[in-house]
């Protein structure tokens, strides 16, 4: 597919928002975990919040300056979090067959 979007295109801008702040969110949750091996699952849970949390002041932010990739970008950051919790908790959905 990428071989035929322009990269200046809206389709181009869409989907690296999408994949870069899904990959951050996602990498922020299993380097916790990475670091904690032994307490994963509260690990994830914690640092799922705590972005969460932090995403609420950057969605703040992307409201009042009426940015709305920012807000776009916060909300695949939540997506991403959120997806690697879930492969936390259930580590077999996550293993392909």
């Amino acid at each position: 597919m990428a071989g035929y979007v322009d990269p200046d295109s809206w389709l181009a801008r869409v989907f690296l928002e999408w994949i870069g702040s899904a990959i951050m969110g996602a990498a922020a949750v299993y380097i916790a975990v990475y670091v904690a091996p032994a307490h994963n699952r509260i690990v994830a849970v914690v640092m799922a919040g705590l972005i969460l949390v932090v995403s609420g002041a950057l969605l703040f932010a992307g409201f009042l300056a009426r940015d709305y990739w920012a807000i776009f970008g916060t909300v695949c950051l939540n997506v991403g979090s959120i997806a690697m919790t879930y492969g936390v908790f259930h580590p077999e959905a996550m293993r392909s067959q």
